[in-house]
């Protein structure tokens, strides 16, 4: 992707931004028997946090209701990427102007949290979350 993009203006990145942010979001598949548990401790993760590690609850920052908008919506977003995410603000490679938020918040947070947490973003139990427009 950063080939296409290097060439691109601003403008031409806002617009395009703007386009993708417009379309909806499919709907994540249906979790399997197995993953429902896994899903399940993401989903007290996301909405309690794990004070014992010092980890705050993600819809405080991601959730639905009035939120800072560069903080992004986390919902139906795929599995995988977002294990990758949290991995690269542990390894401190992933930089945005709140990474230090993230970096502390993920550097306190097993493979298996990370990857739990990301299960229930991508079930359709966080999509059901969502507000309808």
């Amino acid at each position: 992707m950063e080939p296409n993009a290097a060439g691109l203006s601003t403008g031409e990145t806002r617009e395009i931004a703007l386009y993708h942010s417009g379309l909806p979001k499919p709907p994540p598949p249906p979790p399997s028997h197995e993953m429902l548990p896994a899903i399940q401790r993401g989903e007290a993760m996301a909405r309690r946090g794990i004070p014992t590690r010092r980890v705050p609850s993600c819809v405080s920052c991601h959730g639905h209701g009035p939120r800072n908008p560069v903080y992004p919506d986390l919902t139906s977003q795929y599995a995988d990427y977002l294990v990758l995410q949290l991995e690269l603000f542990k390894r401190q490679q992933r930089g945005t102007a709140y990474a230090h938020l993230m970096r502390t918040v993920s550097a306190n947070l097993t493979p298996e949290q990370m990857r739990d947490v990301a299960l229930y973003y991508a079930s359709p139990s966080s999509a059901r979350e969502r507000p309808s427009p």
